[in-house]
């Protein structure tokens, strides 16, 4: 059973078998989007993704970033949370209509 919102929140793994990223078809979309706002923090392995913050202890920015990467499912309550500028990468991603976003950013 996946986890929600707050249980993900509250202990974000660390690891994510690549089985289990919800969408993994655009995976690499918002791996762009959000390495262009948390820098270095995504790691795409074989068979699995890392989260690797650079703050200890994570940043709340950087663990939300996180969350909407391996369960963009969750983008809207991830954004009720999340600084702007992770809401409008979320918003475009759920639009499609990065390109806007890109042009922006």
């Amino acid at each position: 059973m996946m986890k929600s919102y707050q249980q993900l929140l509250h202990d974000p793994p660390k690891t994510v078998r690549w089985a289990d990223v919800v969408d993994f078809d655009r995976l690499d979309e918002r791996r762009s989007g959000i390495d262009c706002l948390y820098v270095n923090t995504l790691g795409v392995n074989m068979g699995y993704v890392e989260w690797s913050p650079n703050d200890s202890p994570p940043s709340r920015e950087e663990t939300l970033a996180w969350l909407w990467f391996i369960r963009p499912d969750l983008g809207s309550e991830i954004a009720g949370d999340a600084p702007e500028c992770l809401c409008e990468l979320i918003r475009a991603y759920q639009s499609g209509d990065m390109e806007a976003w890109w042009n922006k950013s």
